[in-house]
């Protein structure tokens, strides 16, 4: 018997990992083979009744291991609608983990039970996601926004407009018109009108809107200057400010990731990364005036912020 129930767990889990998603079952018996298993240590439980083997839910990044559980959520109860942060980690939103910590479904009655935060929401409008049910972006991003510190939801409604690809002028008055009075839309709207689909990651978001909120001067984004080794190539600086005299100043934003993407080979090999940084930022001093690098973390410090902007003369505007 028990030869059998292994054989047929571990089919259950390899069938999963093939799915991008834990386990989850309805059988009675073995879901107590299940647990008897987390107990030795065989298995693991990222949330109640959920099931993974622990090395590969070791590889799984905080985001992956959301996803994973929410897929697995969703082929256990098929009328589920994820919403907040768990539908903009699933549509791909430039989400932080603050959003993402707890799993979210939309609820008649407001509880949290197995690991979910069941809110009592009305959806307007559901899609398919990762293979999940969520709402529509403009409602995920709606209601993130509506709670959300301007600094954490700028990413998302960055990034809700470049999916959505809409202006964001048009954007707001759909909000308006759909969501008119409702509590936190003065609010939404303020970040919205910051809002730029330019933006190419959640910590450019982040720099920007700590920059606007330091009372500096928005840069423009993703402006190409030239390659002047290759005639006709041009890189892209991720920030960029023209100053009345002439001046140029750029600002790259700097994620430790950027180094551990894997070549085309699909090694990682980061020395090779930073090494080619280096060298494409040793040409764009031929193209700026002045260029900085900054990263998400540093850019939480007041302080620093301010010192670096100063320094590289990036006005203020208010």
């Amino acid at each position: 018997m028990s030869k059998r129930i292994d054989a047929e767990l571990s089919f259950l889990l390899d069938e999963a990992e093939a799915d991008r998603r834990f386990l989850m079952t309805s059988d009675p018996n073995l879901q107590r083979c299940l647990v008897r298993r987390v107990r030795t240590g065989e298995l693991a439980s990222p949330l109640p009744r959920v099931f993974s083997r622990p090395d590969y839910l070791r590889e799984l990044t905080h985001e992956q291991r959301q996803l994973h559980s929410m897929r697995a959520l969703g082929g256990h109860h098929p009328t589920w609608v994820f919403v907040r942060g768990s539908a903009a980690l699933a549509q791909g939103l430039f989400v932080g983990r603050a959003l993402t910590g707890t799993i979210c479904v939309a609820s008649a009655y407001t509880a949290t039970a197995g690991g979910v935060q069941h809110e009592r929401l009305r959806v307007m409008g559901r899609c398919e996601a990762s293979g999940v049910w969520v709402t529509s972006v403009l409602q995920t991003m709606v209601d993130c926004l509506r709670n959300t510190p301007f600094e954490q939801g700028l990413g998302i409604a960055d990034s809700a407009l470049a999916n959505l690809g809409l202006n964001r002028e048009y954007v707001a008055e759909l909000v308006r018109e759909g969501w008119g009075g409702a509590r936190g839309i003065r609010h939404a709207l303020q970040t919205l009108a910051w809002a730029n689909p330019l933006s190419e990651s959640g910590g450019e978001s982040y720099v920007r809107a700590r920059i606007v909120q330091l009372g500096f001067a928005e840069p423009i984004l993703q402006v190409e200057l030239p390659d002047p080794l290759n005639p006709g190539s041009a890189y892209r600086v991720d920030l960029f400010w023209r100053l009345a005299g002439g001046i140029t100043i750029a600002g790259e934003v700097d994620g430790l990731e950027k180094y551990r993407l894997p070549d085309s080979s699909g090694v990682i090999n980061e020395t090779k990364k930073f090494v080619a940084e280096r060298q494409r930022e040793s040409r764009l001093t031929l193209g700026v005036d002045r260029i900085f690098r900054i990263t998400p973390a540093q850019a939480r410090s007041d302080a620093y912020l301010t010192r670096l902007l100063e320094q590289y003369g990036v006005p203020r505007v208010r």
